[in-house]
This record gives structure tokens, C-alpha cells and sequence, in this order.
């Protein structure tokens, strides 16, 4: 499982897998209340589960308190997604985009793109970068919140955010998925 890259220990691992089974099918529950489609309920569950497995070690260990955390996780991941799904109608197709910039690209590519693929080329990325990456762009974290979070300095999480972009853009381009500026 992608989650369990996420976690270094063994222990940590077993804990995840048990919030897992215990609550996936409460999370789904609460996520399809809020997006009214199985198929974004279970991307919503997906992320909010990114989220837990970054944050494992912090999670309250009292079942009411832990509960309240998951369930609350899987509802802000679906109304995070509620503006995605209303862009979806509304789709671009990144290979017909003249593209400015690295920046725009990466702001396109999140916004248009299979968050499936993304996620397996943020998998790909080095653990500092993806960590960012995942923190900011799925979670909606700020730079402060993010350092926070991580226990490092702004600008090294700036500069990590940064270089993680550019390395997701390398992928995306190596795998066909954007085309440079036409002229």
C-alpha cells in the first residue's frame, strides 16, 4: 500500500492498518454526504488517508478523540474536492495548452490531470519533496502550517516545495503527460 511507504515503523504500520479497518467505511459515509458520488468519496477517503499516515505518530490515541480526527480528516478532504469537481465539467486537456511557465504548467497539471497519476509520480519523488508536495497541494497547507508540521524552517520547506514541483513537471513530461510552449 502507498500509505505504508508513508510510515517507517513496523508498529506505526499495524496502527495505520487498523484505523484503516475501522473506520474506511464511517470516512466513505461522510465524504459521500458531502460529494453525493461514491467514486469522489472514495478519492476524498484516499487523501484524508494520505494525511493520517503522514501524521500517524500525532494521532490521538483515545478511540472518541481518534474517531472525531478521521471522520473530520475524510470530511475536509471532500469539501477540498467539491471545487475540483465542479472544475471537472469544465476539464483541460493539458496537451492543447500553450504553457508560460513551470509554475502555470504544475498549476494545470493539478488542476487537470488523473490525481491518480499524480500521486504515483509524487510517489516517485524523494521523501522531503513529496512530503511537502503532499502537505501543501493535496492538504491545502500553507508554507507555515507546512514547516510546522515537518519541524523545518519556511524557506526550506519553500525551497523544497519548489524543487519537488520541478521534479513532478520532469515526470509529467517524461511520461507524455504536457507538452512545452508552442510558439
Amino acid at each position: 500500500m502507498l500509505y505504508f511507504a508513508l510510515i517507517d515503523s513496523e508498529a506505526d504500520q499495524l496502527r495505520f492498518s487498523d484505523i484503516y479497518s475501522n473506520y474506511q467505511k464511517q470516512m466513505l459515509l461522510v465524504a459521500k454526504r458531502i460529494l453525493h458520488s461514491d467514486e469522489d468519496a472514495e478519492d476524498a477517503v484516499q487523501i484524508a488517508f494520505l494525511g493520517i499516515a503522514q501524521r500517524i505518530k500525532s494521532l490521538p490515541v483515545d478511540d472518541r478523540r481518534l474517531r472525531a480526527y478521521v471522520l473530520t480528516a475524510a470530511k475536509n478532504a471532500a469539501l477540498s474536492l467539491l471545487p475540483q469537481k465542479k472544475r471537472q465539467d469544465n476539464m483541460l486537456d493539458i496537451d492543447e495548452l500553450p504553457i508560460a511557465s513551470d509554475e502555470d504548467l504544475f498549476v494545470k497539471v493539478m488542476q487537470s490531470q488523473d490525481y491518480d497519476t499524480l500521486l504515483r509520480a509524487a510517489r516517485m519523488l524523494p521523501a522531503p519533496y513529496r512530503e511537502v508536495l503532499l502537505i501543501i497541494c493535496v492538504e491545502g497547507q500553507t508554507v507555515a502550517a507546512s514547516a510546522a508540521i515537518l519541524h523545518r524552517k519556511p524557506g526550506t520547506v519553500r525551497q523544497q516545495l519548489n524543487r519537488g514541483k520541478k521534479l513532478l513537471i520532469d515526470f509529467c513530461r517524461k511520461e507524455g503527460m504536457c507538452f512545452e510552449e508552442q510558439g
